[in-house]
């Protein structure tokens, strides 16, 4: 027919016969192999297409980028070679992917993907999250949630294409988070001496600047994941490297004759215990799941 002479297969390299063109939801044709299809779908276009003689276009209500894309996954045979092929895809276009895998019964395909998508949460967390809302998927989405932690326009625009509800539930999921970050900032009053008076020895003021240099030196966001995901807020924002560092300018300054402070270790030492308690009072880990249930238990449930 006129239109398999016009429309090639997306594999350029494939050499079997093209008797079979698809129409994109955008009207491009696009030809493919009706003996694959039939071999590899459960239902692609139609049931049995490799018993099927179709001598004009069949409509196929997906967009042309991820038509081509998932005929090129059912000719691949190699799992990494199909994971590098859905990596270089869009959110939108993997997730319009997986959709068009469902609707058409490719189970190989359709495997491949989900479990790089599951294995892919710390570089592609919105995606995983959003495949995990779509499939109810609690583990995936409790662990993308973690990664998707920032106060950003990019997080913003994330959040924009939730549905209301999801996304009071990220913004509540956020805020003690956001909390604990306050808490880096907020500097114990200094130690009373033994004359009942607050403790300044000319040291400190060097001490918590190095401490707050540090700090200004990371974005919000870095701080959000770094207390999220590793749990490590205070270790590595106030490093024991950075303390030893501060502490010795605070226990050799003039006034401390080259003796350590005590007051001001003991007032560093409480800063460091308070950044910790906070975060250690978000154990056990808040879940993005619970939060979701709490506002509407109807609206999302592990059944």
């Amino acid at each position: 027919m006129a239109d398999n002479e016009r429309s090639k297969c997306p594999v350029l390299s494939c050499t079997a016969l093209v008797d079979l063109i698809l129409r994109s939801s955008e009207g491009s044709l696009i030809g493919t192999h009706a003996s694959m299809l039939g071999a590899k779908t459960g239902a692609f276009p139609t049931a049995d297409m490799d018993k099927v003689i179709i001598t004009e276009p069949v409509d196929c209500p997906v967009r042309k980028e991820v038509l081509e894309a998932l005929l090129v996954l059912l000719h691949d045979r190699n799992q990494a070679s199909m994971e590098s092929r859905v990596a270089k895809l869009s959110d939108e276009a993997v997730l319009d992917l997986v959709a068009a895998l469902e609707l058409y019964q490719a189970q190989e395909v359709l495997d491949v993907c989900a479990r790089w998508i599951r294995n892919s949460t710390a570089l592609r967390p919105w995606l995983a999250f959003r495949y995990a809302l779509q499939h109810r998927d609690i583990s995936t989405l409790d662990c993308a949630a973690r990664y998707t932690l920032a106060s950003n326009i990019s997080a913003a625009h994330e959040v924009n294409k939730l549905d209301h509800l999801t996304a009071r539930a990220w913004y509540k999921y956020r805020d003690p988070f956001i909390f604990v970050i306050d808490t880096f900032l907020a500097v114990p009053p200094p130690e009373i001496n033994s004359k009942q008076k607050p403790h300044w020895c000319g040291g400190w003021d060097t001490y918590e600047e190095l401490v707050k240099k540090e700090l200004g030196e990371c974005t919000v966001d870095s701080l959000l994941k770094q207390i999220a995901i590793a749990r490590r807020g205070a270790s590595t924002f106030l490093s024991e490297k950075l303390w030893r560092k501060a502490l010795e300018i605070v226990s050799y300054s003039a006034r401390s004759k080259g003796h350590p402070c005590g007051l001001c270790g003991t007032r560093a030492n409480k800063w460091e215990a308070m950044v910790r308690a906070k975060i250690h009072a978000l154990q056990p880990q808040v879940k993005f799941s619970d939060i979701l249930r709490e506002l509407d238990p109807s609206a999302y449930d592990s059944s």
